[in-house]
């Protein structure tokens, strides 16, 4: 089993990495690439990570209204239409 203090220390190294300048524009070149990828795996929330640090705040929104969209789809199926009109 994974534990917490792995996962959080993975976490801190990921983010250290995002601030290197060279991969920043490497993932600026192929964030198209990097958001399928982590999106195909349900990584939502190192997605937006990664858009935050490429300062991409479209595909943050983006993610955070399908996100809540799928909530909603599933908590309250009217919601949805509600907010369609």
């Amino acid at each position: 089993m994974v534990k917490l203090t792995q996962i959080m220390f993975c976490s801190d190294e990921f983010q250290a990495f995002l601030k290197n300048p060279k991969l920043r524009e490497c993932l600026r070149k192929n964030k198209e690439v990097v958001y399928d990828l982590l999106g195909s795996h349900g990584d939502r929330e190192n997605l937006v990570l990664v858009a935050e640090t490429l300062s991409d705040y479209s595909t943050v929104l983006q993610v955070d209204i399908l996100s809540c969209d799928s909530y909603h789809r599933h908590v309250n199926p009217f919601h949805c239409v509600v907010f369609r009109i």
